[in-house]
């Protein structure tokens, strides 16, 4: 007859190291598209929508801004260019951005 009772301890050791290796925080992405039209222009979807040729300081804020203490903060993010295509009064262009929560 085998003991059990061994096994328990082991299996809660094995248990909490899987909650010890979870991130607190989750890096997040969003997909911004700048152009004119607002509401159908980008040719891909979107998280977020802004007006012509936005800058990267502008993309980066609009997909990582927080509020902490009633102040509006920044994560620190990564852009990526994923496009851009003809139309309108500017054209369109889109981003990939990473906000890093860590």
């Amino acid at each position: 007859m085998r003991d059990y009772r061994l096994l328990a301890p082991i299996f809660l050791l094995s248990s909490l190291a899987a909650f010890l290796v979870v991130p607190a925080h989750a890096d997040y992405t969003k997909r911004v598209c700048g152009g004119e039209d607002q509401a159908n222009g980008c040719p891909v979807s979107k998280d977020i929508m802004l007006g012509c040729n936005p800058t990267e300081e502008q993309v980066g804020a609009a997909a990582c801004s927080y509020t902490s203490n009633g102040q509006r903060k920044i994560y620190d993010y990564h852009i990526d260019r994923e496009g851009s295509h003809d139309g309108g009064r500017c054209g369109y262009v889109w981003y990939r951005v990473t906000c890093i929560t860590r």
